[in-house]
């Protein structure tokens, strides 16, 4: 299937019917997980794909997987809008083709090779597949020796083929233009969740959708090739600002919770996915393995307990829509655990370096509204820093204010084998 893909897009380019995409596409061909995460950790790319897919046990005749195509959603705290990039163009496809296959939107399966979308070290990837049943389980054949060629259809394997070329080709070749677009369908997405007319939602569910809405925009944002970037910032500003404006009217009045300090603490992780299982004191339903991934190194362990709480796992295909409660033992348990093992550090408050302390120091080295100034340092350095990075700009322009010119090295030295201005990271 890969190479059938690589075929068709090498033929259509040489063909002249489309034009090479604005970025590289990768096609990896291993032993399901073992294969493709070992790639990913020895690899060590310059910086982490924007989009991909995981492609299992495709082409079965219909009669085997009783006509199902389905197409799972990538991990919930990942860009959800590949879910519905990829569902319209398969449903394209299979009205072109018509393989004897029906679409099936289901929500995000954990398998350790879909945890590859981790936001942190992966990228957002939905799962394609042609193996489970109605039942849900995987046809009589399968992972046995009895899974032979005569299970598959041609017809099937040509529409996967040219649905998954279709799809890749869109994501390696957008643009600008196409990051407005999907910005504001997935903004639309989002207020309709919220169109919920006198009816009052939890805090907890509407902040869960205006973070989702802001992981897809910050996302985008790496998709932008061309075009005015103050103009694209604004519109995804936007974006946001309506749903957060939405948000407020809708979300319930609610007491806040006296917060322990043990949930006040902030997960910085530091290793690659997860471990497939973690030892624990007491239970901790409603956590998963992929609970880890809410920590982004900015919210502390009672924020990411919410966030848990009310996740939703499908963008497409439905998912949990109930609060599952966490409380703030369990958050505390399972990230003590993960700490155990090295896979993440829990940072004290009274460690993190808020901003008011960075101007202050900044004060003290001599800035001061007007200046120009160059700026070449490294953030492990400052120490753990409230917000991150953001956190340290925002500083230097409070200080340096509207007259003030910051400057700062750019250099990827020759890292890059594409170099976009617009998007393309440093290494300076």
């Amino acid at each position: 299937l890969c190479m059938e893909i690589a075929q068709v897009l090498e033929g259509l380019i040489a063909q002249g019917a489309i034009p090479r995409p604005k970025r590289t596409i990768r096609l990896v061909n291993a032993y399901e997980c073992y294969g493709f995460f070992a790639y990913l950790e020895r690899k060590q790319p310059f910086q982490t794909p924007l989009a991909g897919v995981c492609l299992d046990t495709l082409g079965s005749k219909p009669e085997v997987c009783d006509g199902r195509l389905e197409w799972h959603s990538t991990i919930p705290m990942s860009a959800g809008f590949v879910d519905w990039v990829g569902e319209k163009i398969l449903r394209e496809s299979l009205k072109h083709c018509n393989p004897g296959y029906r679409l099936c939107l289901e929500p995000f399966m954990p398998t350790s090779d879909t945890l590859i979308g981790d936001p942190q070290y992966g990228f957002p990837c939905p799962w394609l597949d042609s193996h489970h049943r109605k039942s849900g389980k995987g046809f009589a054949a399968y992972h046995t020796s009895g899974d032979m060629p005569k299970l598959l259809s041609k017809d099937g394997l040509r529409t996967c083929a040219a649905a998954m070329a279709a799809y890749l080709y869109f994501l390696a070749d957008a643009g600008s233009r196409e990051v407005t677009e999907l910005a504001t369908c997935d903004t639309q997405r989002q207020l309709k969740a919220l169109d919920v007319g006198r009816q009052k939602l939890p805090a907890g569910q509407v902040d869960y959708v205006r973070q989702t809405h802001k992981i897809t925009t910050e996302q985008l944002k790496r998709w932008m090739w061309g075009g005015q970037r103050s103009q694209i910032l604004s519109h995804l500003d936007d974006c946001e600002r309506q749903v957060d404006e939405a948000g407020k009217k809708v979300a319930k009045l609610e007491v806040k919770k006296r917060v322990p300090a043990a949930a006040r603490r902030v997960p910085r992780r530091t290793a690659f996915l997860s471990p497939i299982s973690v030892p624990r004191k007491g239970g901790a339903a409603g956590l998963t393995t992929w609970s880890l991934f809410w920590a982004d190194g900015k919210r502390n362990l009672a924020e990411i307990a919410e966030l848990a709480s009310w996740e939703n796992t499908g963008s497409i295909g439905g998912g949990k829509r109930q609060r599952s409660p966490i409380t703030f033992d369990q958050i505390v348990d399972y990230f003590e655990a993960h700490e155990k093992i090295d896979y993440v550090k829990l940072i004290e408050p009274k460690e993190m370096v808020s901003k008011a302390q960075i101007i202050a120091e900044l004060k003290k080295l001599g800035l001061e509204s007007g200046i120009d100034v160059m700026v070449h340092s490294s953030l492990s350095a400052i120490g753990y820093v409230e917000g991150g990075a953001d956190t340290v700009v925002d500083a230097l322009l409070s200080v340096i204010g509207k007259r003030g010119t910051l400057m700062m090295p750019s250099f990827n030295h020759r890292a890059a084998q594409v170099y976009n201005v617009m998007t393309t990271p440093t290494t300076s």
